[in-house]
């Protein structure tokens, strides 16, 4: 039951051996899956390019020698994985922690618009992931610190959240 109403995208992936198409549509039975359903998943995803790079496309097996996965390629799997059921709600436990920050901003924008409807709750230690959240929770040591959106959280003094995300663009920040 949970499992179409809650979709989750960990960290550490396990892809089965397995095609792509039944990676992305995992526990579903082969004559059932969509293969629309399962490309439009892997575009939003940013994987459906490289998937349709192998002769046999989204039937190719996810792991073979010729097909060394990344860990952000897998990530994208699980990401692509998480929608392919349309669920409510989608919880991401640092699923973009092995993405460039191209690829991620790419998926981020896709989620602020693929899902106007869903509750998505995003746990992450690149703030970049969280910045355009409604609501973001600070916890520290346990327990909430801080709670707000980024602009209200950026107007707390000494706060907890603006002095991480300081610290965190300020490493960006290239010296002239």
């Amino acid at each position: 039951m949970f499992r179409n109403i809650i979709g989750y995208v960990p960290q550490q992936v396990n892809i089965l051996n397995k095609s792509f198409k039944e990676n992305v549509a995992w526990g579903i039975p082969v004559n059932e899956i969509d293969d629309h359903g399962v490309k439009k998943v892997l575009e939003a995803a940013q994987m459906l390019e490289h998937v349709m790079n192998f002769k046999e496309g989204i039937n190719a097996q996810a792991i073979s020698e010729q097909n060394g996965l990344s860990q952000g390629q897998k990530q994208r799997i699980a990401i692509a994985r998480a929608l392919y059921r349309d669920p409510e709600i989608l919880i991401f436990d640092e699923a973009t922690s092995s993405l460039d920050v191209k690829v991620e901003k790419e998926i981020t924008d896709m989620l602020t618009n693929f899902n106007k409807n869903k509750t998505i709750i995003a746990i992450a230690h690149r703030l970049s992931t969280i910045k355009n959240a409604d609501r973001i929770a600070v916890i520290n040591e346990g327990e909430l610190a801080e709670l707000g959106s980024h602009d209200e959280l950026m107007q707390i003094p000494y706060g907890k959240y603006k002095a991480l995300y300081e610290m965190q663009f300020q490493k960006q920040a290239v010296p002239v």
